[in-house]
């Protein structure tokens, strides 16, 4: 039996940065927590005080992960402003 050797680097010459941002969500597909890049939110909402950020799992999965500004200590609700009215 014959096994060939060679020393190739572990990247090619085309290597993929991952410069950007990166966050943590569970995914109930795989039962554990997942790190994904931003490049897998497919949309944010804002609704209620709270930030929905929806997105496609490595494996495929849609998830949701809900951030409450209120359930953080020291974070302040922020509601749009009212239009100004004239006296």
């Amino acid at each position: 039996m014959v096994r060939p050797t060679s020393f190739l680097p572990l990247v090619g010459d085309r290597a993929e940065a991952h410069d950007g941002g990166m966050f943590n969500a569970h995914c109930n597909a795989e039962g554990r927590e997942v790190l994904l890049t931003t490049r897998r939110i497919t949309s944010i909402e804002l609704l209620d005080g709270a930030t929905e950020i929806h997105y496609t799992c490595w494996c495929g999965h849609e998830g949701v992960l809900v951030d409450r500004a209120v359930d953080r200590p020291g974070a302040v609700s922020v509601r749009p402003a009212a239009p100004h009215r004239a006296a």
